[in-house]
């Protein structure tokens, strides 16, 4: 028999088995602490788990172990990994759409990639309603403090249960009827608890899966989400349970989780299909013969051999529990990142970032779009392998260093630039191109004489012939109906195809393209101007300009932003580490300095030859002719001589513990040691002057220079750029020869 004391009232939205859900302290408990992205214990010795991984590459580790199970997928891998990994960073994590025809793999890739992230962090949602959100996920606090009010409900519920048991075995009324007073006014307790009450959704931290499309209602939920407006969102929630009214309540959605959306529909019949494709990434899983083969030969073994067996060659227990701590360690990195600046929030720093923005395309409002994703994958890589990435330390504020493998990474597994899955692009160039090409002429319609009777007003393409073509070309049929929602309806949306009714079969239509061009379907790492004469990718193009004069201007022009907020010179800045210092990678400090959280301070000339030596493939970055043309008329030179002299002696490092900020070793190293018996006036007189094109002029600025040449060579181009300069050099030398 139910007790009427605690009947929750029916003007709430919830039942009474849901508020004894919500109030019983299972959701109350997860925010009573401060949040901290769920950081959890690893569950064996970070020392002991180093001692497995190779280089301490945690996230290759990672990358390796997957691989086992997931077939001939390595960028989309990378694409979740670093998606998942981005909702740990709070600041503007990745939105991922995984999209191809169904059985390819793109829902098992993801499952497989994120079971290894905590239970916790990853929420898989099928369509669901915002009501079942809500419901599952939500959990009561009070308007104003924002605290959680579960534990305190739970609380006054528990006293009325008690004050029940006592009631009903006492005789006495007179106290009967107190203690029924002293339940009745708990439950006016409880009811104005509720009524001062909001539902929080608390997505910070959080990993959401679509497995299937949003639901409109929901999608209108978390579009301000993706889209990251604002951190906080509070928007009335209206619902109505069995037993009760529509009531209106309010919900807050705090935080920006990373979203994974994955699709076989006809996305472009979505009507929110444009709003989610300016949100996301749009990615692919491959689809080639390779990996049907090795994933078949992954089932035999899974299906045919012993646990023992497949323990050994395909992946063990214990592998699997390394790399869910490799997660773990990654994810308490970040937030240990997150903890060393006083906004709570990761700093980077990208010294190609002006070269990079300079190199991609800007010719229309959706290569806007495209920049912010680049970057965006430019800014978490480094951030998860930040052990392997040097650490730039300004006046407390710790970044980490990008360095150019990350953009070669970024560029490797970043498939198209205007969101066409690569299957699809694949369709186009492989199969409708080329059959609407063998084509000469427009279909025609000729009777038993052999005489022309109907003709198709264009050369095009009917849907049985692309079914033909493409069961002659892939080696697997596919019907109308699928061809017609996979590819034809999302080619006509994106502008690449038209069609018009058949003028030889009325109920069908015929199929032309408007883009007559391949599109591309490779990794920006291969040509995107295509009329380029020198065919130089956008990474060849980068790291031809990374030089050591490049490196050397890059930190000096971050320095002299901050001398505009002190009163020291640039060398006196340079010399004190409280100001500036240059931490090492974890890789490279030596096996008997290892200490937790330990990197070596490193001088600027090992810096600029360390980041100038980092390429791992075979593009000429040595030393530039620059340097030496530069030295000839710059003081630069003698800095870097000297720089490089100091590197020649026996210095004594110094061991940074970034943790606590605090240097281990008692002698500081001072990158440019060798020039502070300089008085300031000196040290000035040694920073690299601009000089005039044309004379002998040095200006101490760009203006300086500026106005000398105006004045000074009138007709000639102020700043020349170099390569127009060396041309009227070497028209200048001819016409003196001659």
């Amino acid at each position: 028999m139910s007790d009427p004391y605690f009947e929750i009232n029916n003007e709430s939205i919830y039942s009474a088995e849901e508020y004894e859900k919500m109030t019983e302290g299972k959701y109350g408990k997860e925010i009573s602490v401060p949040h901290d992205n769920n950081i959890d214990n690893l569950i064996i010795e970070k020392k002991e788990l180093k001692s497995k991984i190779q280089n301490e590459d945690f996230f290759e580790y990672v990358i390796k172990t997957i691989k086992k199970t997931v077939k001939c997928e390595d960028a989309l891998i990378r694409q979740i990994l670093y998606t998942g990994f981005s909702t740990y960073v709070e600041d503007d994590p990745l939105n991922l759409g995984v999209l191809a025809p169904t059985s390819e793999g793109k829902t098992y890739a993801i499952i497989e990639s994120l079971q290894y992230f905590p239970d916790e962090d990853v929420l898989y949602i099928g369509q669901m309603s915002p009501k079942v959100l809500v419901r599952q996920k939500g959990i009561l606090i009070d308007k104003k403090s924002g605290q959680p009010i579960g534990d305190k409900i739970q609380e006054l519920r528990t006293k009325a249960r008690d004050l029940v048991k006592k009631m009903n075995v006492t005789k006495d009324k007179e106290i009967k009827a107190e203690i029924n007073d002293e339940i009745q006014n708990i439950r006016e307790d409880i009811q104005k608890l509720f009524e001062n009450s909001k539902t929080l959704i608390d997505l910070r931290g959080k990993i959401l899966v679509f497995l299937e499309p949003p639901k409109q209602e929901l999608w209108d939920l978390l579009k301000p989400i993706l889209s990251h407006d604002k951190k906080e969102i509070e928007f009335p929630f209206v619902d109505k349970t069995a037993n009760s009214n529509a009531e209106t309540k309010d919900v807050l959605v705090r935080g920006w989780p990373a979203c994974i959306f994955c699709s076989a529909k006809d996305e472009s019949k979505w009507e929110i299909w444009n709003e989610i494709k300016s949100r996301i990434i749009v990615t692919s899983p491959n689809m080639v013969t390779q990996k049907y083969k090795e994933s078949n030969k992954l089932i035999s073994q899974n299906k045919g051999l012993p646990n023992l067996i497949q323990q050994q060659i395909i992946i063990s227990d214990e592998e699997i529990e390394i790399t869910k701590n490799c997660i773990l360690l990654i994810k308490e990195k970040i937030n240990e990142f997150k903890s060393k600046n006083k906004n709570g929030k990761i700093s980077l720093w990208i010294p190609y970032n002006d070269l990079l923005q300079k190199e991609l395309p800007a010719n229309k409002g959706t290569d806007v779009r495209f920049a912010k994703k680049i970057f965006s994958l430019l800014n978490i890589i480094p951030i998860v392998k930040s052990d392997l990435r040097k650490i730039l330390v300004m006046e407390g504020e710790s970044s980490i260093i990008a360095d150019i493998n990350d953009l070669k990474e970024v560029l490797l597994i970043t498939q198209n630039f205007d969101g066409l899955p690569k299957f699809k692009a694949e369709f186009f160039n492989d199969i409708f191109l080329p059959l609407y090409n063998i084509k000469t002429e427009p279909d025609s319609k000729r009777n038993d004489e052999g005489k022309k009777i109907k003709e198709e007003y264009v050369k095009a393409v009917t849907t049985r012939e692309l079914c033909s073509y493409f069961k002659e070309i892939k080696k697997k049929p596919i019907s109308t109906d699928n061809l017609k929602h996979t590819y034809l309806h999302t080619f006509i949306n994106e502008g690449l195809i038209d069609y018009i009714q058949s003028n030889i079969d009325g109920k069908q239509n015929i199929y032309y393209p408007i883009v007559t061009e391949s599109l591309s379907i490779e990794s920006i790492m291969n040509l995107i101007d295509k009329e380029s004469q020198q065919s130089s990718t956008i990474y060849e193009k980068i790291t031809k300009n990374i030089t050591e004069v490049w490196i050397f201007h890059e930190i000096t022009g971050l320095i002299r932003y901050r001398l505009d907020q002190v009163t020291i010179g640039l060398f006196d800045y340079i010399n004190d580490p409280e100001k500036f210092q240059i931490l090492s990678d974890n890789n490279h400090i030596l096996e008997e300095e290892k200490e937790e959280g330990s990197r070596r301070a490193l001088s600027i000339s090992e810096f600029i030859q360390k980041y100038s030596d980092i390429f791992n493939i075979p593009i000429d970055n040595k030393r530039s002719s620059i340097l030496t043309d530069f030295a000839k008329r710059s003081p630069f030179l003698s800095i870097l001589a000297k720089i490089d002299s100091i590197d020649k002696k026996d210095i004594i490092t110094t061991t940074k513990n970034i943790d606590d900020g605090k240097a281990i070793s008692s002698t500081l190293q001072e990158p440019l040691k060798s020039l502070s018996f300089l008085p300031s006036s000196e040290q000035s007189s040694l920073l690299p002057s601009i000089l005039c094109h044309y004379c002998n002029y040095q200006g101490k600025s760009e203006n300086q220079v500026l106005v000398h040449s105006i004045n000074a060579h009138p007709g000639k181009p102020a700043r020349p750029d170099p390569n127009l300069l060396d041309l009227m050099q070497k028209k200048d030398k001819k016409e003196k020869e001659i």
